[in-house]
């Protein structure tokens, strides 16, 4: 018979101890994770903060509003509710620039149950038609549900290869389309430096909401009337940064509001599917159908 070479035989050890070494490792996980959650890296996306993430540092003042998503993770309502006497509107996010929001409804039902005046925005995306994100900002976002007047959020992320002409038509059907749908006019999100090189003057008879988050915004023209100044607030009820917002230029509350609230149909429904727990950090087995918001 013929005997095995010596590299062969160094082959076959190697094999064995490669295969010693997936049995070792799989006996480590089943002995120290089996059955054990998985701990996200970046938890305020799709489960509930276990604690404040800015705990100890001093919280924030001087906001009249503030913008949120799904990357505040679960927002504590009753003490935003009631350690927050300044906050006079929220802006919650439908669709970002991938997907829809995993916490637009429980976050949309939450705010209007407090009673706080509340919009929503939609991140403009150059990959989609105007005509479909119409379509797909208002399955989620319909009037019956809005206190606030839609916002479009245009950035650099914004831009398509077709150009800034191209990017300016977009919007300008985009925001035709949600003022027939509203009765007015949306309001223009962006920051200071992409409004004046791509938006204006297009956009400048339109409610302007300018980020600047090192001093008040000047466009040299149109007057903004919502500043959002920072994107790391510390707001009691939220255990995560947030954005904050304040009106200047004269700007107010009813600058915002949809004209003629009560002619507005108003229809709240349930849409089971709408609404999924798992996304948010709650159990799939608890009873959520009271946190459900049915939209159109």
């Amino acid at each position: 018979m013929k005997r095995p070479s010596d590299s062969k035989k160094l082959i076959l050890l190697l094999l064995l101890m490669l295969l010693l070494i997936c049995l070792g490792a799989g006996l480590f996980w089943v002995k120290n994770y089996q059955g054990k959650p998985v701990v996200s890296h970046h938890p305020q996306k799709n489960c509930w903060p276990e604690n404040d993430q800015n705990q100890g540092n001093p919280f924030s003042t001087g906001f009249d509003g503030i913008d949120i998503s799904a990357h505040q993770g679960k927002i504590h309502w009753d003490t935003l509710k009631a350690n927050n006497p300044e906050l006079q509107l929220i802006y919650i996010r439908a669709i970002g620039k991938k997907a829809v929001d995993s916490l637009y409804g429980y976050n949309m039902k939450q705010a209007h149950s407090h009673g706080l005046k509340v919009g929503s925005y939609h991140f403009f995306n150059m990959e989609h038609t105007a005509e479909d994100q119409y379509r797909r900002f208002i399955s989620m976002a319909a009037y019956e549900h809005q206190d606030l007047r839609p916002v479009i959020d245009i950035e650099d992320l914004s831009l398509a290869t077709e150009g800034n002409e191209y990017l300016k038509d977009s919007v300008m059907k985009f925001s035709e389309l949600l003022e027939k749908y509203f009765g007015c006019k949306p309001v223009i999100y962006s920051n200071q430096n992409f409004y004046r090189k791509r938006l204006s003057p297009w956009f400048d008879d339109y409610p302007l909401w300018i980020a600047n988050y090192s001093r008040r915004p000047v466009l040299n023209g149109p007057i903004p009337i919502l500043w959002q100044k920072g994107d790391i607030g510390h707001v009691r009820g939220i255990w995560t940064y947030v954005d904050l917002d304040v009106f200047i230029n004269g700007g107010t509350i009813q600058d915002l509001l949809i004209p003629n609230p009560k002619t507005r149909p108003f229809a709240w429904g349930l849409q089971l599917d709408y609404f999924r727990p798992k996304s948010a950090g709650i159990s799939p087995q608890t009873d959520v159908s009271h946190l459900m918001i049915g939209l159109r």
